[in-house]
């Protein structure tokens, strides 16, 4: 991704308004890499976490959709072409759920996950039909 100077800077303050936040560094790749990762973990169905573990995961998100809305519309198509095929990929590989939300990615769990967050989810009614990957 290339970012003219004025949505560097965006991208800077935002970043580390979310480390000071979060108590931890933060940047645009590991933002991209996160999400990246846990569409492939997705994607293949082998998501071993809990429900928590799992919707900490899907705030990166969230995350990078904040600084999103911040950049100018060059900035945004830079973003969008990297985000646009993950999203479409975790849409695929994912379910509705009745969790509110305004975000999509929010609304929505893995077809096929590990037995814990299957179990998480089964218990809070979220996603009944869920499989457990190892079944």
């Amino acid at each position: 991704m290339r970012f003219d100077r004025a949505d560097a800077e965006i991208i800077t303050r935002a970043t580390e308004e979310m480390s000071a936040t979060s108590r931890q560094t933060i940047s645009m790749d590991r933002l991209v890499n996160n999400w990246r990762r846990l569409v492939a973990d997705v994607a293949r169905g082998d998501y071993n976490w809990s429900i928590h573990e799992y919707y900490n995961d899907v705030a990166t998100r969230t995350l990078l959709e904040s600084i999103r809305l911040r950049l100018s519309g060059f900035g945004r198509h830079e973003l969008d072409a990297v985000l646009r095929p993950l999203d479409s990929q975790f849409e695929e590989t994912t379910v509705p759920t009745v969790r509110p939300s305004e975000n999509w990615w929010e609304l929505r769990v893995p077809r096929r996950c590990g037995p814990e967050l299957a179990e998480d989810l089964r218990t809070r009614g979220l996603a009944p039909n869920v499989s457990d990957a190892e079944t």
